[in-house]
């Protein structure tokens, strides 16, 4: 009796948690484009990374991938997804794979290839400056010469002279002092002659020359690239996605949620809206690729709150868009009761 009484229990579990689902462990391959932008400049570059994931929701490793830019007078990209831009102008970014039955799996991203006003290179000297100085030169020269000749009488010749040349040319100025000669001539005079020595006072040339200054200012375009918002002239794509969580049991479980990365960190919120009925046994939440298991998901943990808003925060090694859903799980039975679709 006990026996048949344990056996109805669990089947009546199994029922509560199963409720009206079909497993079926198919979908559709799925090919992202991971780092979606909604616009950049002309004359940058970004990379772009796709993921691949196959008709059960795993994750292909290595897909080989195929990248176009239309139109090409805009962009170009090669085939490991690095975008450049051309011109401004709206620009469709595709790239495809080839799924497990030969099917081509496809994913497209369109946005703004924006112009940017091109800075003229300047260039800016400031003339030479040459001061100099111009050399002056001053000479003084005196010549004295006294004679006395031995004659019967005669009357004293006096001879001065001075002259003064003054010369001036490229700022050169010259100036002498002629000789002045004076001769007397005395008769029965013992001739003495006395001869006073040529003195020369020359003022040394002073140079003075300012040093040639020049000043050069140039300026440079320099392109840069990147996969950040800010100054990198990218525009990313919104990181966030909102949804609905709705039940695919017999039970109640429903609600708004919001997906998103804050720029620190990925988080899981549910709204004031979520309810979960107390009666699902083991309830997990996984994030997966795949509602119908929970192969190749991740586990985020056991559900605790059955009513209202709360918060997970996802662990750093998942990034945005690596699944596509919320599931809820039934642990004890492994079976789906629950699920969200992200994107």
């Amino acid at each position: 009796m006990k026996k048949t009484a344990s056996l109805l229990v669990c089947f009546l579990l199994l029922l509560s948690c199963v409720g009206e689902d079909l497993i079926n462990d198919y979908v559709d391959p799925d090919l992202r484009i991971s780092n979606p932008i909604v616009s950049i400049n002309e004359g940058f570059q970004y990379q772009f990374k796709a993921r691949f994931f196959d008709e059960s929701g795993t994750k292909v490793a290595e897909p080989a991938l195929v990248w176009q830019a239309n139109p090409p007078t805009l962009a170009t990209i090669s085939q490991n997804g690095i975008l450049e831009t051309l011109a401004a102008g709206q620009v469709t970014v595709s790239v495809q794979t080839t799924g497990l039955q030969g099917n081509v799996v496809e994913a497209k991203l369109s946005f703004a290839v924006t112009a940017v006003a091109k800075t003229e290179v300047s260039d800016t000297t400031t003339a030479t400056t040459d001061t100099t100085t111009s050399t002056s030169d001053t000479v003084s020269s005196s010549t004295t010469d006294t004679a006395t000749t031995t004659t019967d009488t005669a009357s004293s010749t006096s001879n001065n002279t001075t002259s003064t040349t003054t010369d001036t040319a490229s700022s050169t100025t010259n100036t002498s002092t002629a000789t002045t000669e004076t001769t007397t001539s005395t008769s029965d005079t013992e001739t003495t002659n006395t001869d006073t020595s040529t003195t020369d006072t020359a003022t040394s040339t002073t140079d003075t020359s300012t040093t040639t200054a020049e000043t050069a200012t140039s300026t440079s375009d320099i392109t840069t690239g990147g996969d950040s918002s800010g100054g990198s002239g990218v525009v990313i794509a919104p990181q966030f996605y909102e949804g609905e969580i709705i039940s695919t049991s017999g039970y109640i479980l429903e609600g708004n949620f919001r997906y998103e990365h804050n720029g620190t960190q990925i988080t899981l919120s549910l709204d004031e809206s979520y309810r979960a009925s107390t009666s699902l046994p083991g309830l997990y939440l996984y994030l997966g690729n795949n509602p119908n298991t929970v192969n190749g998901a991740v586990e985020i943990g056991k559900v605790a709150v059955f009513n209202g808003a709360h918060e997970y925060i996802l662990p750093p090694s998942i990034e945005l868009t690596d699944y596509k859903y919320i599931i809820y799980w039934c642990k004890p039975f492994s079976v789906p009761v629950g699920e969200g679709t992200i994107f």
